[in-house]
Formats: C-alpha cells, structure tokens, sequence
C-alpha cells in the first residue's frame, strides 16, 4: 500500500509537470500569438500612417506645382494681353516682299540692327530679283551691296549658297531641323521663318528677347536655346510669333538696354515685371 501510494504519488507528480508543462507551452503559444499581432497591428499602422503621409506629401507637392503653373499661365497670359494693345500690329520689322528675301535679311540681320538692313535690302532686292539671281551672283560684287551690314564676307558667301540650296530644294524647308541646314541659318532666323513664313508656333530668341523675358521673370536662361525652350513651355503656341515681335518692339521702345523707361511702362501696372519690382521694393 505504501509503495503503491509513493508510486500513485509519483505518477501524479510527473502528470501535473507534464499538464503544467503543456498548459505553459500553450500559454505561450498564445501570448506570442497575441504579441506577434500586436506587433503586425503596429507595423501595420505605421505603414498605412506613412502611406498616408506620403501620399499627402505627394499631393500637396503636385498641388503646389500646379498652383505655380497657374500662376505663371496667369501671368504669361497678362503680358501678352498688355503687348497686344500696345502693339496691335505685331510683324517682322525687316522688310521684305518675297519669302526667300526674308530669309536673305535676317542673315545680314546678324550682329546688325534691322533698320540699317533696311537701309540696304532695297538696292540689293532690285540687283537681284531672283533666287536664280543670287545664286548666280558674283560675290565680289554682291560683296559690295552688303558690305555696310558688316561681316560682308561670310554673309555674301551665306546668301549665295543659302540661295543655291533653296533652288535645290525647290521650297522653303518649314521645320527647325531642316532650316538650320542651310547655309548661314541658325535656330534664331530659322524660328523667325517657321512664324512669319510658314505660320507656325515660334520663339525668336533674339537680344531683346532674352532681355525682355528675363526682366519678366519669364526665365532664368540667357543661352538662347535653353531660353527658347522655356518660352516654348510656358507661352501659347498661337501666340507666340506675334509675342516675338511684339517684344522686340517693346524692348526699343520702352525697356531699353540701358535705361529702361519704366515709369511709363503698362508692365508696372499690371505687377508682372520682376525687374520693376525688384528695383523698387529691395
């Protein structure tokens, strides 16, 4: 009896270790059970509150952006409006009849004010009233005809050539690409004949233009083809020829080089000029 109850006693011992054993183990199995979702809920929360902050981040970003190219739009939009009453009749202030003159004035226009190739295109224009004409010129005497442009020997030698190549072609290239081709043609004349010639969206970035725009705030370039490029951007292609010429205008009859005149310029009114604004309030 007494080994039976010491061996009773025993065997109950071990089962209630091995009960203990098992409840233990299955306690733990659900407290990690219950930290393992803990642990998931807060991941899980940390990823949604950071999906969330960024995709709040992301639309305040693009709000922003699109609320500055509104503003920009506004503004571009403003200019052109002011330009357009102060310069209704916008156009190429070279003169020319046919189309290739045109293209023959903007080559001597290089390093040279339009008023004095306007002085010389007449005589040279009845010289040679053909393409035929001038590619068939001699270029010592074509020479002489625009010697006072200045930079006579190339310009005589491009006109001859660039005549020559028109022939060839038999038309007017209408793409910057195929412009810029042809002799003494950079991308400054070749926009000025994508707007003027063949009526098409085209951003002369020439002295004044880049001046002009800078002033503005339209840009922060002053290379030429970055300049052109961030017009093209922001200007309505409609609009743009005539936004060319009309700043030329502008920029000899008011916002000079030197001396702007800005006390009676209509910019100042509507706020659009950084130039203005700049001078005044710093």
């Amino acid at each position: 009896v007494a080994q039976n109850k010491k061996v009773a006693k025993v065997i109950i011992v071990a089962q209630n270790k091995k009960v203990a054993k098992v409840i233990i183990v299955a306690q733990n199995k659900k407290v990690a059970k219950v930290i393992i979702m803990a642990q998931n809920k807060k991941v899980a929360k940390v990823i949604i509150v950071a999906q969330n902050k960024k995709v709040a981040k992301g639309g305040s970003v693009a709000q922003n952006k699109k609320m500055a190219q509104n503003k920009v739009n506004e503004k571009i939009l403003n200019v052109c409006k002011v330009l357009e009453n102060l310069y209704p009749d916008a156009k190429c202030s070279l003169d020319y009849k046919e189309n290739y003159q045109l293209i023959i004035a903007a080559r001597l226009s290089a390093q040279c004010t339009d008023e004095r190739v306007n002085k010389i295109t007449p005589a040279l224009f009845e010289r040679y009233k053909t393409l035929d004409d001038f590619a068939n010129a001699d270029i010592f005497e074509l020479e002489t005809y625009v010697h006072s442009c200045g930079f006579y020997h190339s310009k005589a030698r491009d006109i001859k050539a660039l005549c020559g190549e028109l022939l060839k072609l038999g038309h007017i290239p209408d793409t910057i690409d195929e412009l810029v081709k042809l002799s003494g043609i950079g991308r400054k004349t070749a926009n000025l004949i994508m707007g003027d010639i063949h009526h098409k969206p085209a951003i002369v970035a020439d002295t004044h233009f880049i001046r002009i725009t800078g002033r503005l705030g339209l840009t922060e370039n002053t290379v030429p083809a970055k300049v052109e490029k961030d017009l093209r951007a922001i200007i309505p292609p409609q609009l743009s020829s005539d936004f060319c010429h009309r700043i030329v205008l502008f920029g000899r009859d008011i916002c000079k080089a030197r001396k702007p005149e800005c006390d009676r310029c209509p910019l100042r009114v509507v706020s659009v000029c950084n130039y203005f604004l700049y001078s005044n309030f710093t």
